[in-house]
């Protein structure tokens, strides 16, 4: 007979009672569970506010049992995404002498995964949560109420390990202040444009520069908020009159300043392409023209250097940084996903 294994996908940024419930199901239903904790990958802010540490303790705390493991979001790649959880399943678990089933409910477009794994089952649970989402907590959350109210809603829709670590560690911390100033910076943002007369043809133009040279990439460390401390490609907005190339090439000298003449750097444009996943940025919606520079290192006395680069304007710090490295690393909005599409490094 197969080992029946639960598997439920989540960002529970933070665990609700529905979550708890639909894990509590699948211990209780099934020989084993595994769960993925999605946008592990991706930097926190106010869509993923928590640390991963934080959120797989919070779920061993629900069921010390299962097996959790963190997944990366591809938002341009759905079967790099499949072929990720697929491949920590099979490597736990044997093939062969297991029958997988995807647990869940189908409450919006975000469920889509539900039916992305054909070979395995799928189990439609009902709605625990009582009309509750994540969505909705973390809105209370950055709400600047006091930490009393904030407890005493918190009790009703989560755990007491999940309501004593929000209200007594996260709330202090400097990460929320950093997610404070973003939720600012995008009240403003949304103030400014509120009588814009075509709302859904609102979206901003913007250009990246993805620069490498010998397998090394240049980032930046971000200044200010959104993202702020955060390593990013240079970048940022298109002016009215300029073409996307030219600013990622302003972008990238302003931010950067980048000891590569600008007629070496556009001999050394590879390709381009367009990000513009309407999800991946929180706001307004920014679409980004990405282009890809291989630059060549400085060569003196024989010995090759990466060439010169210092953080400026809205950068903290610009570094090179070895790919292998930045494949661990959290970075800004759909980054990694841009890096990987021109180099195929992640």
């Amino acid at each position: 007979m197969k080992k029946r294994v639960a598997v439920f996908f989540g960002r529970f940024a933070p665990p609700h009672n529905g979550h708890i419930a639909n894990i509590e199901y699948c211990k209780e239903n099934y020989d084993e569970t595994i769960v993925f904790i999605g946008s592990s990958n991706k930097r926190r802010s106010l869509k993923n506010p928590f640390p991963t540490s934080w959120i797989e303790q919070w779920i061993k705390s629900i069921n010390p049992n299962a097996v959790v493991k963190p997944l990366n979001d591809y938002i341009y790649n759905d079967n790099k995404w499949i072929t990720q959880a697929e491949d920590i399943c099979y490597t736990i678990f044997n093939r062969e002498d297991t029958e997988f089933t995807v647990v869940g409910h189908h409450k919006d477009e975000s469920s889509y995964y539900l039916d992305i794994f054909p070979t395995w089952k799928i189990h439609e649970t009902p709605i625990y949560a009582n009309g509750i989402s994540a969505t909705d907590i973390r809105t209370v959350i950055f709400n600047n109420i006091d930490a009393f109210s904030l407890k005493e809603y918190l009790n009703k829709v989560t755990s007491e390990k999940i309501t004593n670590d929000i209200v007594n560690n996260y709330i202090d911390s400097e990460l929320f202040n950093n997610l404070l100033q973003e939720k600012e910076y995008f009240r403003k943002e949304d103030k400014k444009f509120e009588n814009y007369p075509y709302k859904d043809t609102l979206k901003f133009n913007c250009s990246d520069a993805v620069v490498i040279c010998d397998g090394n990439i240049l980032l930046i460390e971000r200044d200010r908020a959104p993202g702020k401390g955060t390593w990013a490609l240079p970048g940022g907005f298109v002016n009215t009159r300029e073409t996307y190339e030219q600013c990622a090439i302003r972008e990238l000298y302003e931010e950067t300043c980048l000891k590569v003449p600008e007629k070496v750097l556009k001999g050394s444009l590879k390709r381009s392409k367009i990000f513009d996943n309407p999800n991946r940025n929180f706001g307004i919606p920014r679409s980004t023209n990405s282009f890809y520079f291989n630059i060549a290192p400085d060569v003196k006395n024989g010995y090759s250097k990466l060439p010169k680069v210092k953080g400026s304007d809205d950068a903290t710090n610009a570094k090179w940084i070895p790919l292998a490295q930045v494949k661990r690393m959290s970075l800004f909005d759909d980054h990694s996903d841009i890096i990987d599409y021109f180099v195929n490094a992640f």
